[in-house]
């Protein structure tokens, strides 16, 4: 981690975003989406997304807090998302039933590049099936399989309601080992000793970087899938995947498909595609 010129390092601010330096940074950026709706504390930003989409918000409207009491992932699990620590937001989008697969995928790759920018030169982002952002240390391309993770940094939650899209993306930047979940292997930008950025910079960087994702989902879906096979954690690595029904698939994770499901080879041979479901990396 950087000094901050004063013999300490310099730490990650948990003051509240300024709307105003958001709003600059997006139009230096040429990101002409709503200007996000900034709240201190919510139960959770899908709440308040869900409500601002049935009213017509625009496509691009995101809910940010600085805190959500009710945080959650996939499958109903809670989102620890303490004030001022992270980015938890909720971005509206519109897309047409036969793209919207791609749009988890969209996310990740967002949230992975701009990981990316921050970590330092000797550590990886990397995407882990179906909506997580690790980081780890090890190979780089063309293949991760080898690769040492260090935790957990980000995930994210696609829903659909009345036809719209909710797009929900959790950053921790600056949580310690203390507030992180137990029984789970996780860090943050702080600990990972991310370069410290303004975190203003970072939201807008990651709402213009998924706005570049979204196009790619709409114009050229293969650029967007290969990207992603090429920054996957998961891609070569022994997995264990729990179906929907609780069923357990054992095997190797062979490819991503045209519409973003993991190809899992058993070892029988038998491939099966899994569009749903918990994976666990049993390999690392």
């Amino acid at each position: 981690m950087r000094d901050d010129g004063s013999g300490s390092p310099a730490t990650w601010s948990r003051a509240a975003l300024d709307p105003q330096l958001v709003a600059l940074a997006m139009r230096q950026r040429g990101l002409n989406w709503p200007a996000p709706v900034l709240l201190l504390s919510v139960p959770s930003t899908f709440q308040v997304a869900t409500e601002l989409a049935a009213a017509g918000a625009a496509e691009g409207s995101a809910v940010v807090a600085e805190e959500q009491t009710a945080g959650r992932g996939r499958q109903g699990r809670s989102w620890a998302s303490p004030l001022g620590a992270g980015l938890w937001l909720t971005v509206i989008v519109d897309l047409v039933p036969a793209q919207r697969t791609l749009l988890p995928l969209a996310a990740g790759l967002a949230v992975r590049q701009v990981v990316q920018q921050v970590l330092p030169e000797d550590a990886l982002a990397l995407v882990k099936w179906p909506n997580d952002v690790v980081v780890a240390h090890g190979p780089v391309a063309p293949t991760h399989e080898a690769t040492q993770l260090r935790g957990k940094i980000a995930g994210v939650l696609v829903e659909v309601r009345e036809e719209r899209c909710l797009v929900g993306m959790g950053l921790n930047i600056s949580l310690t080992h203390s507030e992180l979940p137990t029984g789970v292997l996780a860090t943050s930008l702080l600990l990972s000793q991310g370069s410290v950025t303004a975190r203003e910079r970072v939201l807008v960087d990651l709402l213009v970087a998924f706005r570049d994702h979204l196009t790619r989902v709409r114009r050229s879906p293969q650029a967007l899938l290969a990207e992603y096979r090429s920054h996957s954690a998961t891609l070569g690595r022994t997995v264990e995947v729990t179906l929907p029904g609780g069923r357990q698939l054992c095997g190797r994770a062979v490819a991503i498909d045209v519409t973003g499901g993991l190809i899992v080879e058993e070892m029988d041979g038998n491939r099966e595609l899994v569009t749903a479901g918990d994976v666990i990396h049993a390999t690392i």
